[in-house]
Order: C-alpha cells, then structure tokens, then sequence
C-alpha cells in the first residue's frame, strides 16, 4: 500500500511545544491511481499521489508538489497549477507550455525568487523547471526550463542527465532533489546521483559548489574534495552557509556558499550510522534525514518517522515530534504525534511547520 501525506505542524519555537493535527487530505492506499484531477477541492476532500516538495512563493502561496503534478492552496482550495491533469501512470513527461499542458517527471523540492516566481526540481528530467508566479486562478502560469536540458524531441519527451557546468540547458544534472536560495539570488541543489551540491546564478549560469562528479563517500573538505552519500535536502542555515541531508551518510553537513569548505554538522563523520539517538552534534543518530529547514537559528531535519531539532548554539539534538517506536498516522503533542515516512519540510513564517509524508507501507494520504 501506498501512503502520501501533508502534515502540518504548530509550533512554539521558544518552549518546544507542538500540536500535530490534520489540516488536509484524505487517506488514499492507492496514490497511482487514486488522484484529484479537478481544482478548486476543499482542502479535506482530496488525495495526494506521493506529494514530495512543499513550500510558499514570495506571496505566501503553498506550492506542493505531486506525481507530475504541482499545486497550491489559496482560499482554502486545492488547485493544480502546473502538470498533466490525467492519473499520475499517464501524466509524466517533459513539455514546456502553460499550466496543465506542461508536464512533469516526478517533482521535488522547490523555492520561490524575490517576484514570486517558483523554482521546481523536475528529478527524473534532470532539470530545474520554472513556473511564472501566481496572479490568480484566471491566470495560467508558464512552465519552462531553467537549467538542464530541453526535452527531447516527440512525445511524451524526456530529460537527458549529465554532470556538466554551463549556462541554462547547456548544464546536466542527474536526479536533482532540492532547492534553496540565498538573498543575494543565487540558487543551491542537491544533485543526488553526481553526489554533488551545485549552485546557479539568477542568469542560469550552474557551477559546482562541493562534491565531485560521480564519486560517492563521506569525507569532509572544500570543493570536489569533499564527499556525499548521496545529498538531498539542502536550505540557508545564514547568510554565509546552506545545510544538507545526506540521508546515505546518516549525517548534516554544513557547506560554505562561498568557499565550498564542507564540515559534518551533525551526526556520524564516517559512514551511516542508521539509528535515532538524540545527544550531543556528534553523538547524534540519525536514521534518514531528508527535508530541512531552518527557523530562528534551530535546525528541524525529517528523519524517517520523527522530526528532529538541531540546536547548534547548545551542542544538541532532540526529536522535536514523533516517536521513533511507532510508525502510523496520530495526530496529537510532540512523541504522541506518530508518523510514517517523513519527507520535505517548509516554514510559513507564522511559527508553523508544514512537512510531506510518503511511505509503501501504511495507507494514508493528509496534511496535518
């Protein structure tokens, strides 16, 4: 069975009290098949089909994305705004075009510039797509490549992967994740299979920040000397540095948006480590820290089932919300709240939390 879920989560970031109660969704065991194809849907009457990436444009619009699919909520509704309306078996390509005549390939991660236009990872296309931001429902929202290559020719076309720097589709990626960016405009990416974190310019010019190429491992260093298991969640921990999830190392790492220089934050510095122990930065377990965010200085990483702070100032991890022992769908406060297979995670700015779930084995499909 197949799980797809929303959560939202209140919080006192002061006092470490939360409230984990469902805000959207309906359970779904079946998320290739049982989809919502129409818009304007109340937010408590819907399925998800395996949402991974949720966050809010300049505006303070929810973006999420789905199997093929990325809508928003505005006025209480669900709309799909960008991404074949058909189920998600037959929705997936790579068409640029507007709103629902574009396609997708799995979406993840994305990030909104200072206009409120959003930035999409498009994984299995290999590319960052861009959608014009939102005016309002009348309006439809063009979709088009940003970085990575143009889809190949005919239908339903398709991404082309690659490891190259260069300038909009001149550069590759393989399986991009996710997406920050930095005030001064510059976009970072975890790219998954080049075990790299790349970093784009606003004109689409795309280097590469830390990593090498298509080498996997765990070691810390500047530039290509440093190593990931295979990076995926990424956000700005200050003005100076990004944090990463490196969910095949088990750890955090830390990497300097200027000089490439990569520390471990968190977590294990030699090879995974698959547990969930709270303690000390370095005595820290983690098990599979994907979605990252960064509120008031305190780190929250998704880790599998729980949701875990990291407070770098104090030298500590603790689990935030969840309880590593249980694994099903309760809303309710901190280790009374149950998860299943935590994902992306975002912050609206109003001191609440809100995080996508997605797992094989729990039928499932909400926002919280």
């Amino acid at each position: 069975k197949n799980i797809v879920l929303i959560l939202l989560i209140f919080c006192s970031f002061l006092s470490y009290s939360q409230t984990v109660s469902t805000y959207a969704g309906k359970v779904n065991d079946d998320g290739f098949n049982k989809y919502e194809s129409g818009s304007s849907v109340a937010l408590d009457n819907t399925y998800f089909s395996f949402p991974e990436g949720i966050t809010f444009d300049a505006n303070g619009i929810m973006y999420i994305s789905e199997r093929n699919k990325v809508r928003i909520v505005t006025g209480d509704k669900l709309y799909i705004r960008a991404g074949s309306l058909q189920s998600p078996t037959n929705s997936e390509g790579y068409k640029n075009a507007n709103g629902t005549q574009a396609t997708f390939r799995n979406p993840g991660g994305m990030v909104s510039d200072a206009s409120g236009n959003m930035f999409v990872v498009d994984m299995e296309n290999h590319a960052i797509r861009k959608i014009n931001q939102f005016i309002n429902i009348g309006n439809t929202q063009a979709v088009s490549t940003f970085a990575g290559a143009n889809p190949t020719t005919g239908a339903p076309g398709y991404g082309t992967n690659g490891s190259n720097d260069g300038t909009g589709t001149s550069a590759r990626f393989d399986r991009p994740v996710d997406i920050t960016r930095d005030a001064n405009g510059y976009f970072y990416v975890t790219d998954y299979n080049n075990f790299t974190i790349r970093k784009i310019s606003s004109s689409g010019v795309v280097t590469t920040l830390a990593g090498a190429a298509g080498v996997e491992g765990t070691s810390d260093g500047t530039g290509g000397s440093a190593k990931f298991g295979g990076p995926w969640g990424i956000a700005m921990l200050d003005a100076n540095n990004i944090v990463v999830t490196d969910p095949w190392n088990t750890n955090i790492r830390k990497i300097n948006i200027f000089s490439g220089v990569t520390t471990t934050l968190a977590g294990p510095t030699n090879g995974a480590d698959q547990r969930q122990v709270d303690g000390t930065l370095s005595e820290a377990r983690f098990h599979t820290p994907k979605g990252i965010v960064v509120v008031n200085g305190i780190i929250y990483v998704t880790d599998r089932n729980v949701i875990r702070a990291i407070d770098v100032g104090n030298n500590s991890v603790t689990t935030f919300a969840g309880s590593k022992n249980n694994f099903t769908v309760t809303d309710g406060t901190g280790s009374n709240a149950n998860f299943t297979e935590l994902s992306d995670i975002t912050k609206d700015g109003l001191g609440n939390l809100f995080t996508t779930e997605k797992s094989d084995l729990v039928a499932s499909s909400v926002i919280r």
